[in-house]
């Protein structure tokens, strides 16, 4: 036996009534603003002294071993000769970049005095030649030699940070290790006279 579902008209429009109604119970208001007072400007009291940040290593660390430590680990790091050695490299490349944007003249001259077998020889004659050139500019039109010159100016900037972040890294490395160090071997001590009151 199958059974056979009608459904009228009207009965969809009571269930869309429905569902309308129903929507629109849900929907709230705007909520209400609350006005706070926020100041217009931020109060800031610079604290005396300098800043850590401006502050040198030598000036930073007290300790003169650690510092000799530090000079020693800057003189003798691999990566830090590498960075500072790409920091030459690109300052060059800079200055041949920037050498590109000038025409590039030259200037010769000579002066010859001979004399001629052929001719008098008690009449010795001269002969000049001067010559000026402009080897091989490149003019500027579309900004391409300033693109050049400002990519190796980034460049050189870039690589000077790179090795100014080694070597912070470099010295944060060698303090972080002189300070444990320092630490296993203030526990150290104090092991050992533990141990000797014990006994």
């Amino acid at each position: 036996m199958q059974k056979v579902w009608s459904i009228s008209g009207r009965s969809i429009a009571v269930s869309a009534l429905a569902l309308a109604l129903a929507a629109c119970q849900s929907m709230r208001g705007p909520e209400p603003v609350v006005k706070t007072d926020i100041p217009q400007s931020y109060a800031y009291n610079s604290a005396s002294g300098t800043s850590i940040a401006e502050q040198g290593y030598k000036q930073f660390f007290a300790d003169p071993r650690l510092l000799e430590v530090i000079d020693l680990a800057l003189a003798n790091n691999r990566d830090l000769r590498t960075a500072t050695l790409n920091i030459e490299r690109a300052q060059q490349q800079y200055q041949i970049t920037q050498n590109n944007q000038l025409p590039t003249i030259g200037a010769s001259g000579s002066a010859i005095r001979q004399v001629s077998q052929s001719r008098d020889p008690n009449n010795p004659y001269s002969t000049y030649q001067v010559g000026l050139g402009v080897t091989a500019y490149e003019l500027d039109f579309w900004g391409r030699v300033r693109s050049l010159k400002d990519a190796a100016l980034d460049s050189y900037l870039a690589t000077q940070s790179a090795r100014d972040s080694t070597q912070i890294s470099l010295i944060s490395q060698v303090a972080q290790a002189w300070l444990n160090y320092s630490f296993a071997t203030a526990n150290l001590r104090l092991a050992e006279q533990t141990l000797k009151a014990q006994l």
